[in-house]
């Protein structure tokens, strides 16, 4: 079933607040979402398994704490919406290095939307390998090399990131204006969309899968 992008976006917003996501946080799973829907990718489908695989877990355990190569969370099971978050914030510190290495990522495709905003920042590809597969995007246009089967890996050690000299082929992606997404995971994410809602549980109180409300 094709939806527009913005109803992609939309309902992948309320799915990730509704799992316990900050609303700050929600919109950047929710933008990742709809950016590879766009690519014909399955962002929704991976972000409903990530949400619920790891429904209402602290944010701390799948939190980077290091930040010198390679990034490690304390659990080994670094969340990709926190991971990519933390990837954008810490732009100019990867200009620098042209390198990353993380260990132990979970649905690594989703990380890959933040590797774009990356790219569009600093002026240059970003090229993310896990599991066989390489993905190269400047932003705006996409390259999957590989074992494209691995778009859909549920777990990866290590993902690698490197910044990219040059353009990118011709042959590039470009993205569509439509998104195709399947009637069970539009259902799953209904139904986290529907708690945002519903009474506050004691689970969502301790909101762990992206900490406070932030507006």
């Amino acid at each position: 079933m094709t939806h527009s992008l913005n109803e992609i976006g939309g309902l992948c917003k309320r799915a990730a607040r509704g799992a316990g996501f900050g609303w700050g946080l929600a919109e950047e799973a929710a933008n990742g979402a709809r950016w590879l829907s766009a690519f014909g990718l399955p962002g929704p489908r991976l972000l409903a398994e990530r949400l619920e695989r790891f429904d209402a877990t602290s944010a701390a355990a799948q939190t980077p704490v290091s930040f010198a190569s390679p990034w490690r969370g304390s659990d080994d099971q670094l969340c990709p919406i926190i991971v990519g978050a933390t990837l954008s914030d810490r732009s100019a510190r990867f200009a620098a290095d042209r390198r990353l290495e993380i260990r132990q990522v979970f649905y690594p495709l989703l990380c890959s939307p933040f590797a774009a905003d990356v790219a569009l920042s600093l002026g240059h590809p970003v090229r993310m390998d896990w599991n066989g597969l390489r993905l190269t995007t400047d932003g705006q246009r996409l390259v999957i090399e590989g074992v494209r089967e691995q778009v859909d890996a549920a777990a990866c050690d290590p993902l690698r990131c490197s910044l990219v000299t040059g353009a990118l082929p011709v042959h590039a992606d470009a993205p569509r204006i439509r998104g195709q997404v399947d009637s069970d995971t539009w259902s799953r994410l209904w139904a986290l969309a529907e708690r945002v809602n519903a009474p506050a549980t004691e689970a969502s109180r301790r909101l762990g899968a992206g900490g406070g409300d932030d507006g």
